[in-house]
């Protein structure tokens, strides 16, 4: 049974994490991606490892305290960007007991909170089936005040709830995206070590199956993003929104990462395929430009592939159009875990909250790769 968290409010100051070194990056040509997103299915089967508890991990989004990072941080070097999520590989797997710490969440209010203003904490040992470890109350009062940015405390138990990947997410949005943003998560997952075999090595992904980042089943490959006018010509992202701003539009963490995982571990050449949409323009880069930003005409979309979620290759990249397929090629390294797509990031001053996130959200992706191991 999930727990729910003795939240303890408090404001603070909406600061950029600090930018610990981007790490390392090398551009290989080529990869695949297409369309689509997964349903979850069973993990394996798991046996708690005797013994006392283990020392609790400590899982920092930007690695402080030699703690486990955020796989976001790799990204763009923070633990901020516009993100509704923070995801954490969890080596070796655990009965999860207990956790506790803190988190700093900001601008639901600007977003609109659809449900219970809950933020949400999941475990899985697949990445595609998740299950709950608990939640803590987001202090949300109603849409458009001016109160908007919360420092959080919590502390909840879990039922030994096996976990490889741990994850956070902000409450589902009025736009079928995330309210709001983390900025900052810190964990202390208590439990006992857990024996969980790896599944094994999967050379095909698609996001219909389901990708680390999908939060909601009737549609996996992608959340928020778009505008009331995109609600109004049949909800789903579209290219209409680019000239309206309705009140609460933009605010929305959208699916900005596809994170592929692969199992046990692949390598070899893969073809890829990945489509992006708009976000935020024209209106975002108004803010911007003023920092040396303006919005791309054509997106370019990365490839990264990484054994351990902290070290990431650049793979491949490719240039394409919004709202279009984008074929990715290039070559997975040995030992290869995980594979993100995402668009390059905005350009202008990262240093700027205005421009500092990719330029545009996944829609689709799809990997395959030829097995060499």
């Amino acid at each position: 049974m999930s727990g729910h968290a003795n939240a303890i409010r408090r404001r603070g100051p909406h600061r950029p994490m600090q930018r610990p070194a981007v790490l390392a990056v090398l551009a290989l040509p080529t990869l695949l991606v297409l369309a689509g997103c997964l349903a979850p299915g069973p993990g394996p089967a798991t046996t708690p490892a005797p013994g006392p508890s283990a020392a609790p991990a400590l899982l920092d989004c930007g690695g402080a305290d030699n703690g486990t990072a955020a796989l976001e941080m790799s990204y763009l070097g923070s633990c901020w960007g516009h993100i509704g999520h923070h995801i954490y590989l969890v080596d070796p797997p655990r009965a999860v007991a207990r956790v506790n710490g803190s988190l700093f969440a900001v601008e639901a209010e600007v977003a609109g909170i659809e449900g219970e203003p809950l933020i949400r904490f999941e475990a899985s040992l697949d990445g595609r089936a998740w299950a709950p470890l608990g939640t803590a109350p987001y202090p949300y009062a109603g849409s458009g005040l001016t109160e908007e940015r919360h420092a959080i405390d919590f502390d909840f138990l879990a039922d030994l709830v096996p976990a490889r990947f741990v994850r956070v997410s902000m409450p589902p949005s009025t736009q079928e995206g995330l309210a709001g943003y983390i900025d900052h998560t810190r964990l202390f997952v208590h439990g006992r070590p857990v024996e969980a075999a790896e599944p094994a090595p999967r050379p095909t992904s698609d996001c219909l199956d389901g990708v680390l980042e999908s939060f909601f089943p009737e549609h996996p490959c992608w959340f928020g993003g778009y505008d009331r006018v995109d609600e109004a010509l049949g909800g789903g992202p579209a290219a209409a929104h680019l000239g309206t701003y309705p009140i609460g539009s933009y605010y929305d963490s959208p699916s900005f990462f596809h994170t592929h995982y692969l199992g046990a571990g692949v390598e070899g050449p893969f073809a890829a395929e990945a489509r992006v949409q708009h976000w935020r323009t024209p209106n975002q880069f108004a803010l911007c430009s003023a920092y040396g930003g303006e919005a791309p005409l054509r997106p370019v979309i990365l490839a990264q592939a990484s054994p351990d979620g902290r070290n990431w290759t650049e793979v491949a990249r490719a240039e394409g159009d919004y709202d279009a397929s984008v074929t990715l090629r290039g070559e997975a390294p040995e030992g290869t875990r995980l594979v993100r797509f995402a668009a390059a990031p905005s350009p202008g001053d990262q240093e700027h909250a205005p421009c500092h996130h990719p330029v545009a959200f996944l829609v689709e992706s799809r990997i395959d790769v030829a097995i060499s191991i």
